[in-house]
């Protein structure tokens, strides 16, 4: 058994203050461990300015198994990413996950 982390950035996106995206990705084992969190991407597109706080929060995450009509097996991983605050902010989703 191997004990590697795979990391990946499946989203970059810009959220504007107040707003709540629902991020998801399918296709995946469900089998794994996966870890999320969500940075700020430093000034990217030339909207974030000094001085400013940018937090970024994940308030929900949860998987969902989609069954096909076949028997057929889906897993889906899912994250809800909100902006509290009153600036908008460029960012990307970081996932680490087991390789087994």
């Amino acid at each position: 058994m191997s004990h590697e982390v795979n990391i990946s950035t499946p989203f970059n996106f810009v959220i504007q203050p107040a707003e709540t995206w629902d991020l998801f990705s399918g296709g995946h084992p469900g089998n794994k461990a996966r870890f999320f969190t969500v940075n700020a991407d430093p000034d990217p597109f030339g909207i974030e300015f000094e001085p400013n706080q940018m937090d970024l929060e994940i308030i929900r995450e949860w998987s969902t198994l989609w069954v096909s009509d076949t028997g057929g097996l889906n897993y889906q991983w899912n994250v809800r990413v909100t902006n509290p605050f009153l600036s908008t902010a460029a960012c990307r989703l970081v996932v680490a996950e087991t390789d087994n």
